[in-house]
C-alpha cells in the first residue's frame, strides 16, 4: 500500500493555503472484499483553510469545499455500488446489507411517536429454505434446542434444530441451514391440531396434539456418527491437527414416542385449546388448556397431576406460553400465570382489551 505525501501550494495574491491529498492506492492481490482490483480507491478530498476575506467570500470557499467533498462522496458509492456486484469474498450479510434495498422509513408504522432508524433486516444473521412438501405444506416450525450432558459431543452437535410438522403428521427435523436431519411421521390418526417442545440438558420432548383430543409426547435425540474406517486412515495419513472424529458428520437423529394420553371425560369430552411443557417446582408437566377455563397438569408418564381454575371468560383459555420459571396463559380478557407443584394461578384483567390474541414475554427485563 503507498500513499503520496500531500502537496502544500501557497499564493501570493490570496493567504489562501490548500492541502491536496492524492488518491489512496491499494496494492493488486488485496484482501479487501470493496476493491475490485481494476483500479484505485479514490479518497479525494480537500481541506482548505478559508482566506483572509469578508464573511461573505470565506462563506462561499467554504460551502464550496464541501461541494466538493458530497460530489467525492457520491463517487465514492458509485465506485462501491459497481464493485459489489463483482466481488466474490463479500459474505452473505454484506451482500445483503449494500446490495438489496432498504425499507423507506416512511412506509415503516410509527409507534408511539417514535421514528425507527433500522429495519428487522439489519439484525438478520441467517435465512434458510427447507425442502417443502407441495401436497402436504408444514403449518407447524419451531425452534428446539438440543441438549447433551457428554462434554466430548456437546461442541459436535448443533445447539438448536428446526422441526416442522404437517397437519397429516409429517414430520422434518433440519439443521438452522436448512440440512434435513430426519423425516418421520407423528402416528396421528387425525388433523393435528398444536404443536409444543420443549429441550433441556437431559431431553428434549415434542408434543402433539390431534382433532380427536389426543396428546402424544415423543422424544428427539441426536446422537454423533463416527467418520468411516478410510475418512480416519486418510486423516491419521495427514500431517494436520488432529481433528474431532465426529466433525463435518451429520448425527445420527431419532424421533421416538414415549407416551399418549386424553383429558378424563366426566360426562362430557372438555375440548383443548392449547398445549405446553414446563417444569413447574421441579418436574417437568404436559399442560393442556381447555375451552372451560381450566389447565390440566400431566406427568411426563401420563399420569394426571390436577387441574386448575384460570379463568371464566368466555373461550375459556385460549392460549399458554411456557417460560423457566411459570407458565403464561390468556383468554379473551385476561392473562395470567401458573406457577409451583400445587399449580397456583394469577390472572390480570386487562380492561381495555376485548380480544387477546397472543402474548409474549420480553426476555430482556
Amino acid at each position: 500500500e503507498t500513499c503520496v505525501a500531500p502537496e502544500e501550494t501557497a499564493s501570493a495574491s490570496t493567504a489562501t493555503t490548500t492541502t491536496t491529498m492524492t488518491p489512496f492506492k491499494r496494492a493488486a492481490g488485496s484482501s479487501n472484499p470493496f476493491h475490485s482490483g481494476a483500479g484505485d480507491i479514490l479518497f479525494p478530498f480537500e481541506v482548505e483553510r478559508p482566506p483572509a476575506g469578508s464573511l461573505v467570500d470565506q462563506e462561499i470557499e467554504m460551502l464550496e469545499a464541501v461541494l466538493r467533498q458530497k460530489k467525492a462522496k457520491i463517487a465514492l458509492l458509485e465506485q462501491l455500488q459497481g464493485m459489489v456486484s463483482l466481488s466474490e469474498e463479500m459474505s452473505g450479510a454484506q451482500r445483503l446489507l449494500l446490495a438489496d434495498q432498504a425499507p423507506d422509513i416512511a412506509a415503516v408504522v410509527d409507534s408511539g411517536g417514535v421514528i425507527p432508524d433500522s429495519s428487522p433486516r439489519d439484525f438478520l444473521q441467517l435465512v434458510a429454505t427447507i425442502p417443502p412438501r407441495v401436497e402436504d405444506p408444514a403449518t407447524f416450525v419451531q425452534l428446539v434446542a438440543v441438549g447433551s450432558r457428554s462434554v466430548e459431543t456437546q461442541s459436535d452437535l448443533p445447539r438448536a434444530v428446526a422441526l416442522t410438522v404437517s397437519p397429516s403428521g409429517n414430520c422434518t427435523v433440519s439443521t438452522v441451514t436448512g440440512s434435513t436431519l430426519l423425516e418421520t411421521e407423528l402416528g396421528h390418526s387425525a388433523d393435528i391440531l398444536r404443536v409444543a417442545t420443549a429441550g433441556t440438558v437431559d431431553e428434549t420432548m415434542v408434543l402433539s396434539l390431534d382433532a380427536k383430543g389426543l396428546m402424544r409426547t415423543h422424544k428427539l435425540l441426536l446422537t454423533p456418527t463416527k467418520s468411516d474406517k478410510s475418512d480416519r486412515d486418510a486423516r491419521r495419513a495427514t500431517k494436520d491437527d488432529i481433528l474431532s472424529r465426529y466433525l463435518h458428520v451429520k448425527p445420527q437423529t431419532s424421533l421416538t414416542l414415549d407416551r399418549e394420553f386424553k383429558l378424563p371425560s366426566k360426562g362430557h369430552q372438555r375440548q383443548i385449546t392449547d398445549i405446553g411443557i414446563a417444569r413447574l417446582g421441579g418436574p417437568t408437566y404436559v399442560l393442556a388448556a381447555d375451552d372451560e377455563g381450566g389447565i390440566t397438569a400431566f406427568y411426563k408418564n401420563g399420569t394426571r397431576k390436577g387441574r386448575a381454575i384460570a379463568t371464566t371468560d368466555e373461550g375459556g383459555v385460549l392460549g399458554l406460553l411456557a417460560t423457566p420459571s411459570a407458565v403464561i396463559f390468556h383468554s379473551s380478557r385476561r392473562f395470567g400465570f401458573v406457577s409451583g407443584k400445587s399449580l397456583d394461578v394469577k390472572a390480570v384483567l386487562c380492561e381495555e382489551a376485548h380480544n387477546i390474541s397472543s402474548i409474549a414475554v420480553d426476555a430482556s427485563s
